[in-house]
This record gives C-alpha cells, sequence and structure tokens, in this order.
C-alpha cells in the first residue's frame, strides 16, 4: 500500500498480507498456482513463452549465466546459456548473476499497467538490482522482454477473484 500527497509523491509505504481459509477445487488451485510470482511453476511458464520470442534469444546470445526475479519471501532464477533458458529453479548453483528484486505490490503493479514502464519504476524506487551492474546493463532489453512476458503471462492467468469462499 503507498500513501499519496497532492502531488503523487510516495508519503509512506506498507505491505499488507491477507490470509482467508478458503477451499478450492484442484483447477482453482492450479489456477491461482500458476499466477503465483516468482514461484517456479510460474517461471516454468514464463521460460515457455521466452522460448517462442526470438527477440529474447537474440538479447541473450551472448550471455552465460541467471537472472533471478525476486520478491521480499521468494525468488526464482532463470539460468541462461546463448540465447535459451536451461533451467528455472528456487536459486541457481552459482547464484544469480543479478536479481531484480521489488515488492509484491511494486510488481503486481508493473505487470497489471497499461505499459511496460519498468525503468521509470525503478528510477523511483519500487524496484533495484543486486549483482553484476555490468551484466544487468549489458542485459537490460532481455530484462525488458521477460516483463513484457511476464505481463502477458500475467494477463493469460489472471485468476477469477469472485471464486466463492467454501472454507470456514
Amino acid at each position: 500500500m503507498r500513501v499519496l500527497d497532492d502531488d503523487d509523491r510516495v508519503r509512506s509505504r506498507s505491505t499488507v498480507a491477507w490470509n482467508a481459509p478458503v477451499e478450492l477445487s484442484r483447477a482453482e488451485a492450479a489456477a491461482w498456482k500458476d499466477a503465483d510470482f516468482a514461484s517456479v511453476r510460474w517461471g516454468e511458464r514464463l521460460r515457455d513463452r521466452l522460448a517462442a520470442d526470438p527477440r529474447f534469444a537474440a538479447a541473450t546470445r551472448s550471455f552465460d549465466g541467471a537472472i533471478a526475479f525476486a520478491v521480499p519471501d521468494r525468488q526464482v532464477h532463470f539460468r541462461i546459456y546463448r540465447g535459451t533458458v536451461i533451467d528455472v529453479a528456487r536459486k541457481s548453483l552459482d547464484g544469480a548473476t543479478f536479481a531484480v528484486e521489488g515488492a509484491d505490490l511494486a510488481w503486481v503493479e508493473l505487470l497489471g499497467a497499461a505499459s511496460n514502464d519498468f525503468i521509470r519504476r525503478t528510477s523511483d524506487g519500487h524496484f533495484r538490482v543486486q549483482g553484476s551492474g555490468y551484466q544487468y546493463l549489458r542485459m537490460i532489453k532481455a530484462v525488458m522482454i521477460m516483463i513484457d512476458q511476464a505481463r502477458a503471462l500475467a494477463r493469460d492467468t489472471a485468476p477469477d477473484t469472485t471464486l466463492e469462499a467454501t472454507g470456514a
């Protein structure tokens, strides 16, 4: 959550977690799990989209490393070699070459926004990069393509939020 002043400057930030006992059918649970940002299952779905994107292959053809997307409680690493994501894991063996980190809310807002304004949001402090700054700058086009595909994935797998709670 963000509190803005009259000039749209952020005055306060906080994270809110909601937990409610709900029973979901297997199909409903799978839909929610598919949409779980930075999970391995989500990463595998993003990998499939990246494999079909020739722009990503071209942007990463000289890269041998791992790019991570992270939120405070989890991360997913994409191990990339010569234009192909060869592994998706919670953590790669040698760690990420660089990691793009942000709060859950920052990722939700970016993936649901009208356009990919990752650079602006990073400049505003919503995201940060840990690891090799050189490799991050070298791979910024690949990062933007990954975010474009993550945004498309979010539109394709948005769970039905009108599910009726059947639990206690």
